[in-house]
């Protein structure tokens, strides 16, 4: 019985985990802290700097294997604005079912994400192969 327990414990903490990873919120993080968060907690990302325009504070990273594009986007006190995944189409519909059962629904296609008693809009933009998921305050 106990061996069951541990067992499943670990399950929901590798999932609680994979969640977390899919949404990255780090709005209101510094550079230095997004780069450390990204080094430690999400191996699958990699730093990128190709397509990124010199005139904008930002930190992109690319998960080739499953074809996604996070960019955090920084204000000039190097602190996390907003974040952008840019995702394939076809992760749409599973993320819409991600995002119903873990936020709080704000309209179409928007959300709320409560973290640490502040509240986060998490919207999608949808266009025509990609579709954009941001988090901003």
């Amino acid at each position: 019985m106990k061996n069951k327990l541990n067992i499943t414990l670990l399950c929901l903490s590798f999932l609680i985990l994979i969640v977390d990873a899919n949404s990255q919120n780090m709005v209101g993080f510094s550079k230095a802290d997004v780069q450390k968060q990204m080094t430690s907690n999400f191996s699958k990302f990699s730093p990128s700097s190709f397509g990124i325009s010199t005139n904008m504070n930002t930190l992109k990273y690319i998960d080739s294997k499953n074809d996604r594009t996070l960019i955090f986007y920084f204000d000039k006190s190097e602190k996390c604005e907003y974040s952008k995944m840019i995702e394939d189409m076809e992760s749409f519909d599973a993320r819409i079912k991600e995002f119903n059962g873990k936020y709080k629904t704000n309209g179409n296609l928007k959300w709320i994400d409560v973290k640490n008693g502040k509240n986060y809009n998490v919207r999608i933009e949808k266009e025509e192969y990609i579709f954009n998921v941001i988090t901003s305050n």
